[in-house]
């Protein structure tokens, strides 16, 4: 780990000769900013490196980030609410919580915690178009295909209920990611325009202090007005 006026840096050097011969260098540099991890990278033949380090290092120091579209704007910053721009819909995260670039483009909003160590938390919101369904036959059923889509997870509950005057199937279900034991507190209800699934995965030793601030998040949620310019990827 490197201090610098701009900020810390974790600096690798990697030496390797390949089978033609000669030697060559591998540097790489990561610095964290708006949430994301970027990586430079220097690989350059031993020759070359002298005058090409120096080269590197300025580009390095001189790097400005701005912060990525997220397809979310603040909307109340007092409540930490967000909306999102395409879809017109709107929710109150955690303190200390922001929109971050989804890891997949299925993902309607991604956001995450504060970082736990190499661990942020995060909430995943999901949505399709209306279907036809019955939330209790959905209730019943839905164990067994989280079980069959993540063998080894525990279903600790799967519950109906009224939550802000809305149907909610609240799943609570418990699973290892790595060396970490996640549980992710899952809703899926019907809005106006569509069918949604919002989820928040944290650390399990952890889940029972944030669980009464997760649903109080989830309980938030709502659709704004607004023309609707997105399309969902994909089925819940």
């Amino acid at each position: 780990m490197i201090k610098t006026p701009g900020g810390d840096r974790l600096e690798s050097v990697w030496e390797f000769r390949p089978q033609a011969g000669g030697l060559w260098r591998e540097v790489s540099v990561r610095k964290i900013a708006n949430r994301q991890l970027y990586t430079f990278i220097l690989n350059v033949d031993d020759a070359t490196y002298p005058k090409a380090r120096p080269a590197f290092d300025a580009l390095v120091d001189t790097a400005e980030f701005t912060p990525p579209n997220t397809g979310a704007d603040l909307l109340a910053p007092e409540a930490n609410r967000w909306v999102q721009r395409e879809f017109k819909f709107a929710i109150d995260l955690p303190e200390g919580w922001k929109p971050v670039l989804a890891p997949t483009e299925v993902a309607l909003l991604f956001a995450n915690g504060p970082a736990q160590g190499i661990w942020s938390d995060n909430l995943l919101v999901l949505a399709q178009t209306h279907r036809k369904f019955d939330m209790s036959v959905v209730q019943r059923g839905l164990p067994d295909q989280l079980r069959r889509e993540e063998p080894g997870c525990e279903v600790l509950s799967c519950t109906l209920s009224k939550r802000g005057g809305r149907d909610v199937l609240e799943t609570v279900v418990r699973t290892q990611r790595g060396p970490f034991s996640m549980t992710v507190l899952e809703w899926r209800f019907r809005g106006n325009r569509f069918d949604y699934e919002v989820k928040y995965t944290v650390e399990s030793k952890r889940f029972e202090a944030l669980a009464p601030t997760l649903r109080k998040s989830l309980e938030s949620f709502g659709e704004e007005k607004g023309v609707v310019t997105g399309v969902p990827h994909r089925s819940t």
